[in-house]
């Protein structure tokens, strides 16, 4: 227990019965520390490396949550025999605030008369690894100075007219405070650091071996500056292995044992493609079709262009005149027949060069036949009045065009030609890319015809049921392959995702086809816009959920550090929240800043091909490109926020132990496996490390050996 006697000053931090037991460990790393430490007093913790002295101030600052029955109090009420502490005077820039009229206390629960980022506002822990932040430190001290936690107690122009004076106190040329924290050594980087902490006038400073790095002349500097923040009221907890160091500051000494076993006190105490269709009013009318003599459809009548009307529910047609296709193919049989005996009545040449009926050379004819208030058939009104736009050179007019190219099987396996390619290049390289690059071909196109054979049953049921369905199907599986792309994994991160993913896209969804296409729940147009949403969202989330939790896993120092200083776990996190959001945004941003320059996107193509108006095509791809940008945004947000805020507890502590590696699944440690052995038997070469036909090693033999869960996806 602590020491106390008559007339001992009530001390300015008491802990109880502290303990720590490192994961997987059978004993405790101690057990039954209790200390105090008054105001202007130095406690020394001394000992082995390993033996639990800097996880000790990290109890102390609440970065470590305290066990069932400990306990640490700022401001303690005095107990027999301890008369309360005296008004504290200021001595420079490292005066402390004066203290409150009450205790604070944390606990196993938390924090009791404060917030654990107050806490950490006035017990300040300056960790022992080197400042690993952009920026310089008089940067840092303005970011803390802002915190929520931090701004009540001082100005800011206060508190780095105080950083001034303390870097200069400890040996800091002028100026070297704006200098970027890279530029620095080791010793400057210390130095610079316990300057910026002593400027937010701590009432407990914690120091994690702050002179390790620190040569002699700049170490009895920084001694000087502790003492005399300790002079001032400050109460100054530190972890040293210099053996001389509490003789020259002055102060007790707290000695841990190697790890496992007591701890003794020579001081006296114990230690996260629409292409337009059919209306439902268009298709009530859909049994009315033939001409206006009563002749049945040539559904193989010759090919005269496609027509594509924007607004009115009517879509693009095959190149055969009154093919089903699209949404105005069972108009045109009827209106060609109409069109081509008006010609012939008038004199009027339907036909080109080729002797073809040409939209061309008829849209005059209907023109004036509408015009004359000659009767169209009424299947055939809205295809007459597209002709009509295109005799009056309208914004909608379509010229005659040439059909899609037919694409056989064949081709489709000609042009993996350019896979292997890719895959050759990958091993020449040593990217260590070819498996990817094979198994992701291969997954998309056998994904592709299983869709075409998928999408027939889907779009003939007319079920909303099914289509539901199949969304639901179309949401989990991008919600699987975003989260599997990522290095690092949290539990429910998949849920997580699911949900993110799922809001955005049925958000955007209905904004797009309810409110600005009006198309309803049909699977023609749903499942496409849906399925563009869905995989460009897919990868800005996994982008952005890949960069934020490998931050938060190999570099988690810059959040410890602004959580040390007062932070809670919004300004903590916030570069690494920001940074993750921008780069999941930008392959949508850069997308939109280039299309119709540099690229035309797959949905314009598409419909390019298919024969729609350039203008439609357009106004299409724009909307589609909007939509993206939007469900983009809002899952990216929303799994960004969610997996942050998963990372830390209600008391601002992050939470590390949640971030695991993901480990290799035994299927894709196999396709990595045989993907590796195709390749090279394609391209030639032999098995890794063996030698080539001329003896000479192959060149996996001289490339780096792969790390452990290689090709792992997950």
């Amino acid at each position: 227990m602590a020491p106390s006697g008559v007339g001992r000053p009530c001390p300015l931090l008491r802990a109880t019965n502290l303990s720590h037991t490192l994961p997987g460990a059978s004993a405790p790393l101690y057990t039954g520390v209790s200390l105090s430490v008054a105001a202007g007093e130095v406690l020394f913790l001394a000992g082995a490396s390993g033996s639990g002295k800097s996880t000790l101030l990290r109890a102390l600052s609440g970065a470590e949550p305290l066990p069932v029955g400990a306990g640490v109090t700022l401001h303690p009420t005095p107990l027999a025999g301890e008369r309360s502490p005296a008004p504290r005077r200021g001595a420079g820039g490292a005066l402390p605030p004066s203290p409150p009229d009450r205790p604070v206390h944390l606990h196993a629960l938390g924090a009791s008369g404060t917030s654990l980022p107050q806490w950490r506002a006035r017990v300040v822990h300056v960790p022992q690894s080197r400042v690993s932040l952009p920026g310089t430190p008089s940067g840092l001290l303005a970011r803390v100075m802002a915190f929520a936690a931090q701004t009540p107690r001082q100005d800011a122009a206060a508190a780095a007219a105080a950083a001034a004076g303390v870097a200069a106190a400890v040996g800091l040329p002028p100026g070297m405070l704006d200098q970027e924290w890279s530029s620095l050594s080791g010793g400057e980087a210390a130095r610079a650091a316990l300057a910026v902490c002593l400027a937010t006038r701590p009432e407990v400073l914690l120091l994690d071996e702050v002179t390790a790095s620190v040569d002699p002349v700049g170490t009895r500097r920084v001694e000087r500056a502790v003492a005399a923040a300790a002079a001032a009221g400050a109460a100054v907890v530190w972890v040293s292995h210099d053996e001389a160091q509490p003789a020259r500051v002055g102060g007790r000494l707290l000695r841990f044992p190697p790890p496992a076993g007591g701890v003794a006190d020579r001081g006296g105490e114990t230690p996260t493609e629409v292409v337009g269709g059919e209306s439902d009013a268009l298709d009530a009318d859909a049994d009315d079709v033939g001409d206006v003599h009563g002749a049945p459809l040539d559904w193989a009548a010759p090919p005269i262009g496609n027509v594509a009307v924007g607004g009115n529910g009517v879509g693009g047609t095959s190149p055969q005149l009154g093919a089903p296709t699209g949404g105005g193919g069972r108009w045109l049989g009827p209106l060609r027949r109409w069109a081509a005996a008006a010609a012939a009545a008038v004199g009027v040449p339907a036909t080109g060069a080729a002797g073809v009926p040409t939209l061309e050379r008829l849209a005059p004819v209907i023109a004036a036949a509408v015009a004359g208030g000659t009767a169209v058939p009424k299947t055939a009104a809205p295809v007459a009045a597209a002709a009509a736009t295109v005799a009056t050179g309208g914004d909608e007019a379509v010229a005659a065009v040439t059909g899609p190219v037919t694409v056989s099987l064949g081709a489709v396996v000609a042009t993996a030609a350019t896979i292997v390619g890719v895959a050759a290049a990958s091993m020449w390289m040593h990217l260590q890319l070819e498996t990817k690059v094979l198994t992701a071909s291969a997954r998309c196109a056998m994904q592709l015809f299983v869709l075409g054979f998928v999408l027939v049953p889907i779009f003939t049921s007319g079920s909303t049921v099914v289509l539901l369905a199949y969304l639901a199907l179309m949401v989990v599986v991008a919600s699987a392959e975003a989260t599997r792309r990522t290095k690092y994994t949290t539990p429910n991160l998949f849920g997580l995702v699911l949900c993110s993913i799922a809001v955005a896209a049925a958000v955007i969804s209905a904004f797009g086809l309810g409110i600005i296409l009006r198309t309803g729940m049909v699977a023609q147009y749903v499942i496409p816009i849906v399925g563009m949403l869905l995989g460009n969202s897919l990868s800005a989330v996994s982008v952005s959920l890949s960069h934020l939790l490998t931050q938060f896993a190999e570099h988690p120092e810059p959040v410890t550090t602004y959580l040390a200083l007062g932070a809670d776990c919004w300004e903590a996190a916030r570069d690494e929240v920001r940074s993750a959001m921008t780069l999941g945004l930008t392959p949508i941003l850069n997308t939109m800043s280039v299309t119709g320059i540099v690229s035309i996107p797959g949905l314009m193509t598409g419909q390019l091909l298919s024969g729609t108006s350039p203008a439609q095509a357009t106004r299409y791809q724009t909307i589609i490109l909007f939509l993206i940008c939007g469900t983009s945004c809002v899952a990216v947000l929303s799994t960004v926020l969610a997996s942050a805020g998963g990372l830390f507890d209600a008391d601002h502590r992050l939470l590390s132990h949640r971030l695991t590696r993901r480990p290799p699944s035994a299927l894709s440690t196999f396709l990595v496996d045989l993907g590796r052995d195709a390749v090279r038997h394609v391209t030639g070469r032999g098995r890794r490390g063996g030698a080539g036909s001329d003896g000479v090693p192959n060149g996996d033999a001289l490339a780096p050996a792969r790390p452990a869960g290689y090709g792992a996806t997950g």
